[in-house]
């Protein structure tokens, strides 16, 4: 599931429907994928 932030093919039947393009949500997706990351390895270094 992480990578689905990284390649949002989840989005494509909104992004159609909102006029908008894939390039229009890539650095909120790119942020989320990064930020859950750091909240991945920190649970994998404490547990």
């Amino acid at each position: 599931q992480w990578m689905n932030m990284a390649q949002p093919f989840w989005a494509l039947p909104a992004l159609a429907i909102a006029g908008l393009g894939v390039r229009d949500i890539m650095g909120y997706c790119i942020t989320a994928l990064l930020f859950s990351g750091v909240i991945f390895v920190i649970g994998l270094t404490l547990f």
